[in-house]
């Protein structure tokens, strides 16, 4: 009986025992390292939040030591870099930054914080680190709507275990070769009038992204584009073509925040992020029809001296509204404004005026006049409060006779008819009104996208004091009939030189220096 107990316990061993020598040294191997001190531990680079850290090097200098942290912004919006430091084996950094100092969800970073000692490099050091920052959180829709106020003091903290570096490569070495994988377009944008811009000035840029040449970098939606001049970022604004590489004719807006001078030219840059890299409503946007939600990216408000998108379901502060008679006023991703009935008006003008200082500046609006029908329609979009400058004088839409609406200048129909939408959404016209030195009055009416001129007319007029854009719909008396205008968005920028944009002549695809 005994025999056959050991025989059944030696079988067990056997098969057994090679498990709990296996267990036991994993137990060990745990106790071990849990109970080790942390500079015997392997490399390790954690942030707690808004960076994912991929590589952490301590470096020997001529001053004592760096450590310099690449990481990968995480955090949608934007982060301000203030300051960074850290601390190793109780030792705190003596200066510290990082670069560049505005980056974005998606965008590297490096932070380099300088020490005062000369490190081992038999050693392992841990620690900790801190990146000061103001933050700009963006709203997930409608961010031309939203002040983007940045919070102060925000820090974004974690922890390291590094090794020293014998290798002789410098901070700056490892900088500049990782900045050397992103590349741009120079941009030379030529003034050839014997006048100035105004200033600030939104430059139009138009560009092939199905160049071959720039497919390589681009991102699938021209979302990875920024414009620089020397080190400060432009904002921008993609309005046509945002939403693939493989595109025609793209058309983005870049705010210059000088004037350009008479024949002159100015370079920036056209640079390429990584392609994880999107528009963030704040430096970089598009227009509101051209995002997957509506205004998702829009930062109009940051590019022109006026913008707005008719986001959301009410009439923003920008606008003083009125109506007469049932009128409506209605905001739903876009403006309507209707008037049915007898003498029904209903109109929205600035609560910003525009005063004698502003020189000459530009106002568009991106409209449409569908549904309106019968006669006595006047959609009108050129009047304007302000001393010198008539409300009823000059031009609008009416529809009096004839089979669609026609344009109406001083008093009498063009005969030009207002081309047809084939739908409400369909934004077909770009309205443009033009004052060159308070003193001449332009009204361009432009198809869209196209770009081509529909009419035009004109008239130097005096303009003093305060002058507000004004839009609105009206009915005659008596009338039954419907009048609709529906605009997508109205923007005011900067007037080119004697009228004429300066070109913006792109070179070869550049690699970072």
């Amino acid at each position: 009986m005994n025999s056959g107990r050991s025989q059944a316990a030696v079988e067990f061993l056997s098969v057994y025992g090679y498990m709990f020598i296996i267990v036991a040294i994993v137990i060990a191997t745990i106790a071990l390292f849990i109970n080790l001190p942390s500079y015997t531990l392997p490399f390790q680079c954690t942030f707690y939040s808004g960076f994912t850290c991929s590589d952490a090097t301590l470096l020997m200098t001529n001053g004592g030591s760096a450590l310099v942290l690449e990481a990968t912004a995480a955090q949608p919006g934007v982060v301000a870099v203030q300051s960074f430091n850290a601390v190793l084996n109780a030792k705190s950094s003596t200066s510290g930054y990082c670069t560049p100092q505005n980056v974005i969800q998606g965008q590297t970073i490096y932070c380099v914080a300088d020490f005062g000692f000369t490190p081992n490099p038999t050693l392992v050091y841990s620690g900790t680190f801190d990146v000061y920052s103001n933050y700009c959180a963006v709203a997930p829709q409608n961010v031309s709507t939203v002040s983007c106020t940045p919070a102060s003091n925000t820090i974004f903290g974690g922890s390291i275990r590094v090794q020293p570096t014998a290798s002789a490569i410098s901070v700056n070495a490892i900088i500049a070769n990782a900045v050397t994988t992103s590349y741009y377009v120079p941009i030379t944008i030529v003034n050839q009038q014997y006048a100035p811009s105004s200033a600030p000035f939104q430059q139009e840029i138009t560009f092939l992204p199905s160049n071959t040449a720039y497919t390589p970098y681009e991102s699938n939606t021209l979302g990875n584009i920024r414009f620089y001049y020397y080190n400060t970022e432009l904002p921008s604004w993609c309005e046509i073509n945002c939403l693939s590489n493989s595109v025609t004719n793209a058309i983005f807006w870049v705010r210059l925040p000088f004037a350009i001078q008479p024949s002159s030219n100015v370079v920036i840059k056209m640079e390429f992020l990584s392609n994880t890299v999107g528009y963030d409503g704040v430096f970089a946007g598009e227009a509101p029809n051209q995002s997957a939600n509506y205004a998702q990216y829009d930062n109009g408000n940051v590019v022109f001296n006026f913008y707005d998108d008719f986001a959301g379901s009410s009439l923003s502060a920008l606008w003083i509204p009125a109506n007469q008679n049932g009128g409506k006023i209605m905001v739903s991703n876009g403006l309507l404004l209707e008037s049915t009935g007898s003498n029904e008006i209903a109109s929205i003008t600035s609560n910003i005026p525009f005063t004698t200082t502003v020189k000459s500046f530009i106002v568009e609006a991106l409209l449409n006049a569908y549904g309106s029908s019968g006669t006595g329609i006047m959609d009108n979009m050129t009047a304007y409060a302000g001393t010198g400058l008539a409300t009823v004088n000059y031009g609008y839409y009416s529809k009096s006779s004839g089979a669609q609406p026609q344009y109406y200048w001083l008093g009498t129909y063009t005969g030009t008819a207002v081309p047809l939408p084939s739908a409400a959404t369909n934004y077909n016209i770009m309205d443009q009104q033009m004052f060159s030195n308070l003193s001449y009055f332009t009204w361009n009416d432009i198809s869209y996208p196209g770009g081509s001129l529909i009419m035009s007319n004109g008239i130097t007029v005096g303009i003093t004091g305060q002058i507000r854009p004004e839009f609105f719909t009206q009915t005659a008396p008596g009338s039954s009939s419907t009048s609709q205008l529906y605009i997508e968005f109205v923007r005011i920028r900067g007037m080119p030189p004697n009228y004429v944009m300066p070109s913006a002549v792109m070179g070869p695809v550049t690699q970072q220096s």
